[in-house]
């Protein structure tokens, strides 16, 4: 370990271990959250319930937690806030008489690592964590820490996808994502900052080539999709792939297509997609069929010497083009004589 940032593994009372208020996972609560409500949000992950039948399972913790030390002797827990909440719940179950075969002080005293690094060395470290390594955080999370690293330490994309093993173009992505569902936030604020919650879709915003594009085109198409967002007209992920849709439609169609989104819904939007989209498809395929006719070569052509069922695919491909020649032949002359 770098000697720069970790100290030797040492033992810690328990009692002096504080969960950190300003842990990632709180940002979006917009103030310094108390031990008890730390506690409270914390309960409320299945983790926790999980992480304190292991440890008693195995009678110790196998992984150290990392701390910094405040001035007044005690410790905040950069890593590992729900194994120490475990240890606080079994220590209360031991002192309780609810579980049996422990000693009052089995848990009293934890294997920590002090950290002395600056703010960004500690947030590069919990990102090579959390970020790149096996113990993934929720994609908001994520979202939030590259976006401090950005904002906050001032690092480039480049700089940041190499701390945390990623690549830049997904670095760039959460940024962002993150930067508009803060922006969602601020007009669509709901109780206990729960507009977080909608990264994801903003996150996918960026991932998709041709909404990325969109949005990148000005700020009037980044405050549709919000408004859009914030009507709960996106769903799922499959809405914004719809929505992508959307925008490959030619004039007045994309934009009559919108609108019915923002007024309506999506499933109405998505039926006028798939009306106003039929006859492209139908042309797409045609193109298709006449890149594969271009392609198809003698060799494959000599299968159908002595086969009828090969030769009548031929006739009635045939047949069928000219049948639509002749159609469009006379549309031509009904418009002609209109005229």
């Amino acid at each position: 370990m770098n000697d720069t940032l970790y100290s030797d593994e040492i033992d810690i009372p328990l009692s002096k271990l504080k969960l950190d208020p300003n842990n990632i996972r709180f940002r979006h609560m917009g103030t310094e959250l108390t031990e008890q409500q730390i506690e409270e949000y914390l309960l409320q992950e299945e983790d926790v319930r999980l992480l304190t039948k292991e440890i008693i399972n195995a009678r110790q913790l196998y992984q150290p937690l990392l701390v910094i030390k405040l001035p007044d002797g005690t410790y905040i827990v950069k890593e590992g806030n729900r194994r120490c909440l475990s240890l606080r719940m079994i220590q209360e179950q031991i002192r309780n008489g609810k579980k049996k075969g422990f000693t009052e002080d089995h848990f009293s005293m934890v294997p920590c690592i002090i950290l002395s690094g600056t703010e960004k060395q500690i947030d590069v470290l919990l990102g090579t964590i959390h970020v790149s390594g096996a113990k993934g955080w929720k994609s908001t999370n994520r979202g939030y820490l590259i976006y401090k690293c950005i904002e906050v330490h001032g690092d480039d994309p480049k700089q940041v996808a190499d701390s945390f093993g990623m690549v830049k173009s997904k670095v760039i992505m959460a940024y962002k994502g993150f930067i508009a569902t803060e922006r969602y936030g601020q007009k669509y604020e709901t109780e206990g900052g729960r507009y977080v919650k909608k990264f994801w879709v903003f996150e996918e915003l960026y991932r998709n080539s041709t909404t990325r594009e969109w949005a990148n085109e000005n700020e009037e198409n980044l405050d549709y999709f919000i408004n859009v967002v914030g009507k709960s007209k996106m769903s799922n992920l499959k809405d914004v792939r719809k929505f992508a849709k959307f925008l490959k439609l030619e004039e007045p169609k994309k934009s009559r297509i919108l609108e019915i989104l923002n007024n309506d819904n999506m499933t109405e939007a998505w039926k006028l997609y798939e009306k106003e989209e039929k006859p492209e498809r139908a042309w797409s395929v045609l193109s298709s069929l006449q890149s594969t006719l271009q392609e198809f070569s003698h060799e494959f052509l000599k299968e159908a010497i002595g086969n009828k069922l090969k030769q009548r695919i031929l006739t009635d491909l045939a047949s069928t083009v000219a049948g639509l020649q002749d159609d469009l032949s006379s549309m031509e002359n009904n418009r002609a004589e209109m005229k």
